[in-house]
């Protein structure tokens, strides 16, 4: 059982790893397609920010991914 829960933990987060590299990648294609360059170099270090702008964008909805 325990090696049952160990593996679908580590695909969970395998899985959440590749919803969030989708994320930020369309993020950036949309911050990009703006020439919103201020933004993308924030984005990198200011987390809030980031969350600020995943909502904006109507990316925190997962299944839309």
């Amino acid at each position: 059982m325990a090696k049952i829960r160990r593996d679908a933990i580590k695909e969970g987060r395998k899985i959440g790893r590749k919803v969030g590299e989708e994320k930020l990648a369309l993020l950036l294609q949309k911050l990009l397609a703006q020439g919103k360059n201020d933004d993308i170099q924030r984005i990198s270090v200011d987390k809030e920010y980031r969350k600020q702008l995943y909502e904006e964008y109507g990316l925190n909805d997962l299944n839309a991914l």
